[in-house]
This record gives structure tokens, sequence and C-alpha cells, in this order.
């Protein structure tokens, strides 16, 4: 019994000095989305589908360097659109799609660390994967491709209790034109909870 009881307070001890030190900031985001340029273009709906898990290492109280892995999906019907395939047109009803997955090393600066209320900034920089298709009828055609990415952002996070908060944050994504698709650009509203440990 003294044998778990002290393996018990060795345990609180070393998970609690982790708690304080609060190194690691992670954040699971529901994540709405606004298509634009080209994008914008194809599928001008606002999308409600979408979710972003951020990690960052506080290097710094004001400096956190990390990932990204986010998802967002677009969708619209189009009525009575023209759909051209060479030197062929029909007219009709379109069902597109465009889905986009970000993965990206990431920084944020944090402007009040020590506060309840911490707005932030940071720019992300690495790949996206995009699947557009569309479905007319009994045609569907799809193209997929890897691009070079970009993302700023601007937020804030809101203290709720010790090592936890919520955030709320504005993110737009550049994915850059390809041979075989062209940018892919986009709008994302973030809400989430966040965690420090």
């Amino acid at each position: 019994m003294k044998k778990l009881s002290l393996a018990l307070v060795i345990f609180i001890v070393s998970i609690t000095s982790q708690l304080n030190a609060q190194t690691n900031l992670s954040s699971l985001q529901y994540s709405m989305g606004l298509a634009t340029g080209d994008l914008g273009d194809f599928i001008s709906k606002y999308s409600f589908r979408g979710a972003t898990y951020e990690y960052r290492k506080l290097k710094t109280e004001n400096i956190g360097v990390g990932f990204d892995i986010g998802w967002n999906v677009f969708y619209q019907e189009k009525n009575n659109e023209t759909f051209i395939s060479g030197t062929e047109s029909l007219n009709g009803d379109q069902f597109r799609y465009s889905s986009n997955t970000p993965i990206l090393f990431a920084v944020n600066y944090y402007t009040k660390p020590s506060s309840r209320i911490n707005p932030y900034f940071g720019l992300g920089v690495g790949t996206e994967y995009s699947y557009a298709r569309v479905d007319f009828g009994l045609y569907t055609t799809d193209v997929d491709a890897w691009h070079f990415a970009l993302k700023p952002e601007v937020g804030v996070i809101m203290q709720t209790s010790p090592g936890m908060g919520v955030s709320i944050s504005t993110k737009y994504y550049t994915a850059f034109k390809t041979q075989d698709t062209s940018e892919r650009s986009y709008l994302a509203f973030n809400i989430g909870l966040v965690w420090q440990y």
C-alpha cells in the first residue's frame, strides 16, 4: 500500500509540474469557410463543414512553433448551368464539391501571454491537398493536386480556467496554382478549445 501511495504521489507531482510549465499549446477547432478567388468562382456558397487541429511548442512566452492540420469542404448546387467538354456544351444542374486539406508548419506570436485575453497572429507554410468534383447528370469530372500553401492568421485566446481556454480566429488559406489546377484560396472562421500542458 505504501508503494502504491508513493507511486501515486510521484505521478501527481509530475503531472502538476508539467501543467504548471505549460510549454505546449494544442487546439481543436470547428471551421467554417468562404471560398475566394478561383475557388469562389467555382463555389460561392458559405461552408459549415471543417475542422482544424493545431499544436504549438512555446519557445518563449510569446512565440509558439508547431504545425496545423485542417480540412474544409465546400459544396454548391448550380441550377441550369452549362457544362463544356471539348466541343460539346450541355445545359442542366451541376453539383460542385471541393475538399481542401492543408498541412502546415506554423509560427504564432502571442501579444499578452499572461493575460486572460491573449490576442495573437501567425503564419503557416506548407502544402495543401485539394480535390474538386463536378457531377452533371451521368457525367463526373474531378481533379486533385498537391499545392504549395500559405496561411496568415489572426485570433484571440480567452482563458476559461488554468491551462484551458477558447480560441476565435480567422485564417486565409492560399494554395498556389499547379499545372493541373487553379489557385485554391478561402477564408476560414474558427472557434475551438485550447489546452496547455
